[in-house]
């Protein structure tokens, strides 16, 4: 899908523009100005050049990070501004959403020098 066809999303106290509907964000972006994250689909390196640190299945410099997830799809988070994702064929939306809104934004919110926490709590 392209940009044309754009959502617009509201999280972490940024304006995120994706080329698909994210539904796990509750809050729509209440305006189309010039958004803080643009997330695409596009072409997405196997390796990522100048690496500075690597694992398995990451890599990273210090404005981008390649994630590889097999099956589901490749990231490139570049600079805390964008997200570029290179699905896998057939895989389900869910799949990619549930990367990218983990992980992948974790990512670009330490980019752009923010405290990520993960947390969770249980009531019995």
């Amino acid at each position: 899908m392209s940009l044309a066809h754009a959502t617009f999303h509201q999280a972490f106290g940024l304006t995120i523009r994706s080329c698909f509907p994210l539904p796990e964000l509750l809050a729509p972006a209440t305006t189309t100005a010039a958004p803080d994250v643009e997330v695409t689909h596009g072409e997405v390196p196997l390796d990522l050049p100048g690496a500075q640190s690597s694992g398995l299945r990451f890599q990273a410099t210090a404005d981008q990070l390649l994630l590889r997830v097999d099956g589901v799809a490749r990231f490139l988070v570049s600079e805390g501004r964008s997200v570029v994702i290179a699905p896998e064929a057939g895989v389900h939306e869910e799949d990619v959403r549930a990367f990218l809104l983990g992980p992948v934004l974790g990512a670009l919110l330490h980019q752009r020098d923010d405290l990520v926490l993960h947390g969770s709590a249980v009531g019995v």
